[in-house]
């Protein structure tokens, strides 16, 4: 299939409730129990230039205009006041200075300006992963990376399907003849079930993984934000209970599929850690320790449920109230915490 033809059909999810849900705190996941998927077509555009913080500039007439290259019913605010400030610094940037790297053809990997692990794994690498699924022959397309994004796990998870990323650095910027994005998949949070299970699949083959009996939990002690104030105090229930702590930071991406694929259970803060239940066999268990009334970041609510894997979660307090979720540390009540741990352990299978 040539790749301006691809179409990833509409589709409906429907998931399961969390295994230990508390009736009084169904509303914090009754957004996300069922989801509707559009049908998401190739973008395609002719004379762009692509630069190192994923701006695009499109050729009109005799002039370069900034581009949004991810067509959306909406946009978030935020996403649309950053839009809104990097687009016109674009258009009066140009390209003066720069360093000129031509291509007759290229897939353009990036969406919304959004970094991360999970943000690459979740929302980008899922394109890849529908793209091949299609048969959509990439062989002669270059795949471009904006900096902003370049990351070791990037370049080793193309690798598992056999592709190579290009890397579009400051000093430079790419001239594509004919530039093709695929949008987003999903909401940003959500995935399509059968797509995750290709990827998991496909890169826990390509790292040699076997399954296993273990259990992990994903500290979040070197991270610069959202970390468990008190988490020395569950390290004991842990051990306890057989599970092992690991900082992912300290492993490259193949180990972290291996570890993971040797796990029937894993447990974390709500974190880009949590990304690595993907690799977990299907039918394992996650414990997610998440904000008490979040409604809003469901992601692994919802990956768990898609991934076939049983959720539970304990609800932790913010230490900062006025703080986001994503930028406030966070203290968990331990005797809730063990009594999570002890639902999720008692129905392991290992």
């Amino acid at each position: 299939m040539n790749i301006a033809e691809f179409r990833c059909p509409a589709e409906s999810v429907m998931r399961s409730p969390p295994a230990n849900l508390s009736p009084g705190d169904a509303p914090l996941f009754a957004a996300e129990r069922t989801r509707t998927y559009r049908t998401v077509p190739a973008v395609q555009l002719e004379h762009v230039r692509v630069h190192a913080d994923g701006v695009c500039l499109r050729r009109a007439r005799s002039m370069f205009l900034p581009t949004l290259v991810f067509p959306q019913d909406t946009l978030s605010l935020r996403h649309a006041v950053k839009a809104a400030l990097m687009l016109p610094s674009a258009a009066l940037r140009g390209s003066r200075g720069l360093v000129r790297r031509e291509y007759r053809r290229g897939l353009l990997l990036t969406d919304l300006y959004l970094g991360g692990f999970f943000h690459w794994v979740a929302e980008i690498l899922p394109k890849v992963t529908a793209l091949v699924a299609a048969g959509v022959e990439l062989e002669g397309e270059h795949l471009l990376v904006p900096a902003c994004r370049d990351a070791a796990y990037v370049g080793e998870s193309l690798a598992a399907f056999g592709l190579r990323a290009e890397v579009i650095r400051p000093t430079e910027y790419a001239a594509v003849e004919r530039l093709t994005f695929i949008p987003r998949l999903t909401p940003s949070g959500n995935v399509r079930p059968a797509v995750m299970r290709r990827l998991a699949e496909t890169v826990r083959i390509h790292a040699g993984a076997g399954a296993g009996s273990g259990r992990i939990y994903v500290t979040r002690g070197r991270a610069a934000k959202r970390r468990l104030v008190n988490e020395a105090e569950i390290l004991p229930l842990l051990a306890q209970h057989g599970f092992r702590v690991v900082c992912m930071e300290e492993l490259s991406l193949m180990e972290q599929v291996r570890l993971a694929a040797g796990s029937t259970a894993i447990a974390g803060l709500h974190g880009a850690g949590l990304t690595h239940m993907l690799w977990v066999p299907a039918g394992g268990r996650v414990l997610e320790i998440r904000a008490a009334g979040d409604r809003k970041n469901n992601c692994y609510y919802g990956l768990a449920s898609d991934l076939g894997h049983s959720y539970h979660y304990v609800l932790a307090r913010k230490q900062s109230p006025l703080a986001t979720s994503q930028r406030s540390d966070f203290v968990v009540d331990v005797q809730r915490f063990e009594q999570a741990l002890r639902g999720l352990v008692r129905t392991d299978v290992n």
